[in-house]
């Protein structure tokens, strides 16, 4: 009986542990994508600045 509650509890341990790092990829992607659109904003109105100036 102690064995089994014993698995059960080192099976959730893993499976917290799987989503706390699912959870952490999840959090760097997310702030990858917000540089990422953060840099076309910032490059966008510059493009657009240069190729109205050549003009």
């Amino acid at each position: 009986m102690d064995m089994l509650v014993l698995d059960r509890l080192m099976l959730l341990v893993r499976l917290v542990m799987l989503l706390v790092q699912l959870l952490h990829r999840l959090d760097l992607l997310v702030m990858a994508l917000h540089l990422q659109l953060l840099d076309l904003l910032v490059l966008v109105p510059r493009i657009g600045s240069e190729t109205g100036g050549s003009k």
